[in-house]
């Protein structure tokens, strides 16, 4: 961890991260209108992880918590007035408020993760790997059992009519079958 991520909440990454996830709350109202807030919400704290250097984790999902709030009020004012926002969240079931503001803070700091995550991944030294085969290879085995040898010349290596002929003698051999005669 570096200095300034042990510093606590930055303002500008605090700043960023509120114009990210309301925005991309507000889009998300607009083309999704039952979860789209969250969406948002995730794809907003997506950009300021992308955006800010340092993992925004922290302020993406108080951004998230306040935009989340922000929209319930709004949401209970538009009859109403202010006094009217808060006597409905007032109103609202302690678990109801609970679940979204969890909900809401959760979904901004994974944006906020999943964003830092692509950063690094990006700007991060691609380092070459170790050269030659990952793995030893291993010398084909013929039908009798042999093991051939990949290392010799070609002038070393037997002739194809004689591995076939080895083949052929093997091969009846296994089935019982009396050798034949090829008349030399």
């Amino acid at each position: 961890m570096t200095d300034s991520q042990n510093a606590g909440l930055s303002l500008v990454g605090f700043v960023v991260a509120l114009v990210t996830v309301s925005v991309g709350a507000a889009a998300g109202l607009v083309f999704v209108p039952l979860v789209g807030s969250y969406l948002g919400m995730l794809f907003g704290g997506f950009a300021a992880g992308v955006a800010v250097e340092d993992r925004p984790l922290a302020e993406a999902a108080v951004a998230a918590l306040l935009v989340s709030l922000a929209i319930l009020v709004a949401g209970a004012s538009l009859g109403g007035g202010v006094g009217a926002a808060v006597s409905a969240l007032a109103t609202l079931p302690a678990g109801t408020l609970l679940t979204t503001t969890v909900l809401s803070f959760a979904v901004g700091a994974f944006g906020a993760h999943f964003g830092d995550d692509l950063r690094d991944g990006l700007t991060a030294s691609v380092e070459p790997g170790p050269s030659g085969p990952a793995r030893p290879e291993t010398a084909p085995v013929l039908s009798t059992g042999e093991a051939v040898s990949t290392d010799s010349a070609v002038g070393d290596s037997p002739d194809v009519a004689e591995q076939e002929e080895e083949t052929e003698h093997g091969d009846r051999e296994e089935r019982g079958e009396p050798e034949r005669d090829r008349g030399t």
